[in-house]
């Protein structure tokens, strides 16, 4: 998330050097990093992967000196995290949204198992279909063409989401009367295109203001950070 980044480095201020490594939910890369990284630095801000072997191994750092950010891991009860809620959080929003969900035939969650999606997400998804009766599945990813006039998609992607766009141009389709778009993490993109897409989106400047003050004053923090539904024209 670049809005993470630079908030986060204006927050630690000129003096404190930053030093970024990428994961991309790959275990062996990640236990990679962390052995390369371990007691190199006086400070920790770490987006986990979630796996009991991950906390295990997150654990051997000190807990004054760690921060987990974005996605919840189970740690001790004394370490310090800035993440967000996904299960609870996606049965709320989807509710708050379930009129306009009922206007079309049918819904679609792209998720894929094998990507780095929240698992929460889907398992949200699923309570709230059981609970309201929607007529909904899974699917793994968009198929380019596949759309059909009626349905509403639920994108993780924004690969996915940009891919169907350009379908709706293509066959000519009206975003929040024949096709309907909820999308997660709100960009700056996603309020102008198409009329303004629909999101669910955490704050990401205000998790990077928190982590920036854990790192600049050592004081411990356990924090879950809402999420915001941000109702517009494509639903």
């Amino acid at each position: 998330q670049e809005d993470f980044y630079n908030t986060f480095r204006a927050g630690l201020g000129a003096n404190i050097q930053l030093d970024v490594f990428f994961h991309h939910n790959n275990e062996d890369l990640f236990e990679t990093i962390l052995s390369n990284i371990d007691k190199k630095y006086g400070m920790y801000v770490i987006a986990p992967i979630q796996s009991e072997k991950v906390a295990q191994r997150l654990m051997q750092f000190p807990p004054e000196k760690l921060l987990i950010i974005d996605r919840y891991i189970q740690l001790s009860k004394n370490y310090s995290y800035i993440t967000q809620e996904f299960e609870g959080t996606t049965q709320e929003m989807l509710t708050q949204l379930l009129p306009k969900i009922q206007a079309f035939e049918k819904t679609i969650l792209f998720f894929h198992d094998e990507a780095d999606y929240p698992e929460g997400i889907r398992e949200g998804f699923k309570h709230f279909i059981s609970k309201h009766q929607v007529n909904a599945h899974i699917e793994p990813a968009y198929k380019v063409g596949s759309m059909t006039k009626g349905s509403m998609y639920i994108f993780i992607s924004d690969n996915n989401l940009f891919q169907l766009l350009k379908d709706c141009i293509t066959e000519g389709y009206t975003i929040g009367k024949d096709i309907g778009i909820l999308s997660h993490n709100d960009i700056l993109v996603k309020g102008i295109i198409s009329g303004g897409i629909t999101t669910i989106s955490t704050d990401f400047k205000k998790m990077a203001e928190l982590a920036a003050d854990f790192v600049n004053h050592r004081k411990p923090i356990q924090h879950i950070l809402p999420s915001k539904l941000f109702d517009r024209n494509s639903l």
